[in-house]
């Protein structure tokens, strides 16, 4: 009931709900093995076991290339004919995946079969290579489209998201096949891979039919307010198609609420929030049953190592709070939250955070002047100043 009332009291206020806080969970065992090495190189990582989506992978045979779609006109055969939009090498050809068999003896690569990709899958995020007896790569993604950077902070423009996964058998490498396909609401903020375990990062805002965005009279937003108090909550969380079968992502029991308490969010942990961030557990060998857990608040990135998950959110007066998660077998389970000055950087603000031995490190950037200082910051660049700041988490009482 409550996060029924957050959602639809911050969908008709447009409040944004800065740094909503969680309610704490209990710990878990992440039950994790390592990564195998390897003799050759697959892609670079931050953290050892902790693979990154790529749009180059290897796996000491094949190189998997993703190639863009391609726009604009297409050259023709001699007969005046325009070649075929499947060819790899043809401008205007869709968005592909180019399997290229490598040799030893002359360094050189031979195309054996390229995996063409729908228009359903427009934004490639990167690629996953799950080797074995049943080797199979991993294609993560979202519908077209992104975020533009003005809108990261309203909650609206991320109601109309689509995340994708694809799994394609490689076992024949000129002969690949699509076997699963994943689709969920919300965009991809990211993912990494640990053994089998894909862990997908989304935002989600809901959004109900016949909504008046931006209404000018009170017939219209009265309009609106009869829609969203009408609308039962099944229709306000994002739902889950696997291999075309719909269904829902998670419940209501799967989502953490703010936490009012919590004396790191400030003003901004009491408004409605209209988003909710997931986190997408995917078994890539038996991908049919993901697993997702979600918070009702707005997130900016995130950090993974191999024991825990970190999840930022920007609050005022210019800090950045982090969800901490650690990872089990086939969910991440919440543990607490802190809160640090500054922000992480806007591009990836993964590269500016680490863990070692249950520490969290992190980099962030001050500006010259922060709301509710009394002084200004020590002159310097006009970029502002950086600090490191450093994590653990309470084990007696984690918030």
């Amino acid at each position: 009931a409550e996060l029924e009332e957050n959602l639809k009291s911050a969908l008709l206020a447009g409040n944004l709900g800065l740094g909503a806080q969680p309610a704490p969970q209990a710990p878990a065992d992440d039950g994790l093995d390592a990564t195998p090495a390897t003799d050759f190189s697959t892609t670079h990582l931050q953290e050892a076991g902790v693979d990154e989506a790529d749009v180059v992978k290897y796996d000491g045979e094949i190189l998997y290339l993703y190639r863009p779609a391609e726009y604009g006109p297409r050259p023709v055969d001699d007969a005046g004919s325009a070649l075929a939009p499947g060819d790899p090498a043809t401008p205007g050809a869709p968005a592909r995946v180019r399997l290229l068999r490598t040799s030893e003896d002359d360094l050189g690569v031979t195309e054996v079969g390229p995996i063409l990709l729908d228009e359903q899958l427009g934004a490639v995020d990167g690629m996953y290579l799950l080797e074995g007896e049943a080797p199979r790569l991993v294609i993560a993604g979202h519908h077209a489209g992104n975020i533009a950077w003005l809108d990261f902070e309203t909650a609206s423009a991320w109601s109309d998201g689509r995340a994708r996964v694809e799994i394609h058998d490689t076992s024949d490498p000129a002969s690949p096949t699509r076997e699963w396909v994943l689709e969920w609401d919300g965009w991809a903020l990211g993912s990494r891979r640990i053994g089998d375990r894909l862990y997908v990062l989304s935002r989600f805002s809901p959004a109900v039919a016949g909504w008046t965005p931006y209404p000018q009279r009170e017939e219209d937003a009265e309009a609106n307010r009869e829609l969203v108090e009408n609308t039962p909550l099944a229709e306000l969380l994002p739902t889950l198609s696997v291999n075309g079968t719909e269904r829902p992502l998670l419940q209501a029991s799967d989502c953490l609420l703010p936490n009012p308490d919590y004396a790191g969010g400030g003003e901004f942990i009491a408004a409605p929030d209209a988003t909710l961030t997931t986190v997408t557990v995917i078994d890539l060998r038996h991908p049919a049953d993901p697993r997702s857990v979600c918070f009702n608040g707005s997130s900016s990135g995130f950090y993974m190592g191999r024991e825990s998950l970190y999840i930022t959110a920007w609050v005022n007066p210019g800090d950045t709070v982090l969800h901490k998660f650690t990872l089990a077998e086939h969910t991440a389970e919440y543990r607490g939250s802190g809160r640090v000055p500054g922000f992480p950087g806007t591009g990836n603000p993964a590269f500016l955070m680490s863990e070692a031995q249950g520490v969290l490190r992190v980099v962030t950037q001050l500006p010259r002047t922060r709301a509710g200082d009394e002084e200004e910051l020590p002159e310097g660049e006009d970029r502002g100043i950086h600090r490191l700041t450093l994590m653990r988490e309470a084990v007696d009482a984690p918030e």
